[in-house]
């Protein structure tokens, strides 16, 4: 189960050939967003965007700051332009604000075509690594930086090796690692923090 923190943004992309209403007049118009089955919904319709088609798009929420520490559910429902409805449910755990924390880890979008972002958010100055490994866990490809600041960032790759060569279709593994600095600053980099790593998994499925 992904851990979060409250406010982490919730993605979700929506698709449907018959098109996504978004009149948001209506509940059989609106995009609807429920967390634990409490049946208060929230009408999250204003924050979809359309990806350049009128057929798909992204919808991007920002948890609510009140959610308790422990597990939650959030389901989302949005119907399409004939009122056929669908719902989908993804379950995780908030965690409490502390210090070195690596958490809000996901590959997206996944599967991908052309690239991927990974998405993390550390929660104090941190030196950071991120690599990819085929499913034998050979290293394939990797980057570093520093984030000077607890912040969320995202990583793009673009499906190539070290060599910039591009990858077969299939599944591989990833690696995020952050060691905190306890100064902030890139000139002084202070106290060492523990190493934090998260893995998951990517799929590359070009045509």
């Amino acid at each position: 189960i992904t851990k979060v923190k409250p406010g982490t943004p919730l993605i979700a992309e929506i698709s449907d050939e018959n098109g996504i209403n978004i009149q948001g007049t209506t509940l059989p118009s609106s995009i609807l967003l429920d967390f634990d089955d409490a049946g208060q919904q929230l009408n999250v319709t204003s924050q979809f965007r359309y990806d350049g088609s009128d057929t798909s798009g992204t919808l991007v929420v920002p948890l609510p700051d009140d959610l308790s520490p422990g597990q939650h559910k959030a389901t989302l429902v949005a119907f399409d332009n004939l009122q056929n409805r669908s719902s989908e449910s993804l379950q995780f755990d908030v965690v409490a604000g502390t210090s070195e924390q690596l958490v809000n880890v996901i590959a997206f979008p996944n599967p991908f075509r052309d690239r991927t972002y990974f998405f993390f958010e550390v929660t104090n100055p941190a030196d950071v690594t991120v690599r990819v490994y085929t499913a034998s866990g050979r290293e394939v490809w990797r980057t570093s930086q520093f984030v000077s600041e607890p912040q969320q960032v995202s990583i793009r790759w673009e499906g190539v090796d070290s060599a910039n060569a591009t990858l077969a279709n299939g599944t591989y593994l990833y690696r995020i690692e952050a060691r905190a600095r306890r100064q902030e600053g890139a000139s002084q980099p202070g106290r060492r923090g523990p190493v934090l790593d998260a893995v998951g998994k990517v799929v590359i499925m070009r045509d």
